[in-house]
């Protein structure tokens, strides 16, 4: 885990109830750069057969340059 990707689940655990180590993995939580979260997608496609995910309209404009990065992979 590269240590700003560390930083930024810390600094989002503190919010909640959760360890970061725990919502790092939570298949629920897509945190880190485009690249990091690109990865995270491909690893859980590979392994469980996800293809599909659903990002909440506010998070909409922050989510396209993952699915431009995806597109066609």
């Amino acid at each position: 885990m590269s240590r700003p990707f560390r930083f930024r689940v810390q600094a989002f655990s503190a919010d909640t109830a959760a360890e970061w180590k725990d919502l790092a993995r939570h298949p629920h939580a897509l945190i880190g750069s485009v690249s990091e979260i690109c990865e995270t997608l491909q690893q859980r496609r590979d392994t469980y057969g996800i293809s599909y995910v659903t990002v909440r309209g506010a998070n909409m404009a922050e989510f396209a340059p993952v699915v431009a990065a995806l597109s066609g992979t």
